[in-house]
């Protein structure tokens, strides 16, 4: 199970059942942008030689200043992640209020599809969301281009939103990636 995005403070894949669980230590575990690497965690013993014997053949280890950095970050990881999800929740109220957006994507909002699990398994929800647009893709295009006018009612963070064709997502600095303008992409 891929834990990216909640990390190890928020849900702990292997007590709910996964054989596997990855963690990217680039992204909420780090913290500071400045560390690229991941780890995988396993159920059984077994399983995780197998793993190990594996990503040491294909990409080797990484250098020990890397993991003193995500050490560092590990540090941290419980009080921003709990100011994250603060500032998420308040963005996806917002946007839920704003006539110029159709969907938000938030599990810590009520109206998501997958709240209740969210709710059950996890001990937070996590700060990543997603919303489209009235309007679709052109009025994306126009999302952050200063092409159009925000009212003073809008929230602040929405004239600051940063938009970065290569963002890392999960670190502290806040971006507005654009589906299929980012390095993540698929064509």
């Amino acid at each position: 199970m891929d834990n990216t995005f909640l990390s190890p403070a928020l849900q702990q894949p292997i007590a709910l059942g996964a054989h596997f669980a990855t963690h990217s230590t680039t992204k909420y575990l780090n913290g500071h942008s400045d560390v690229v690497g991941g780890a995988v965690i396993a159920a059984e013993k077994a399983d995780f030689g197998r793993s190990l014997c594996l990503d040491q053949y294909h990409r080797g280890t990484g250098p020990p200043f890397d993991a003193y950095l995500a050490l560092r970050g590990l540090r941290t990881l419980f009080p921003r992640i709990e100011r994250q999800q603060a500032t998420a929740a308040t963005v996806a109220k917002s946007l839920q209020e704003d006539p110029r957006v159709s969907a938000v994507h938030y599990p810590g909002l009520k109206s998501h599809p997958g709240h209740a699990i969210a709710k059950a398994e996890q001990a937070g929800v996590g700060a990543v969301l997603s919303f489209e647009l009235v309007g679709g893709v052109t009025a994306a295009r126009r999302c952050g281009s200063g092409r159009h006018h925000h009212p003073r009612r809008t929230a602040r963070w929405y004239r600051n939103l940063e938009r970065q064709k290569s963002a890392n997502s999960g670190d502290f600095v806040t971006s507005s990636i654009r589906k299929g303008f980012s390095v993540h992409a698929k064509d």
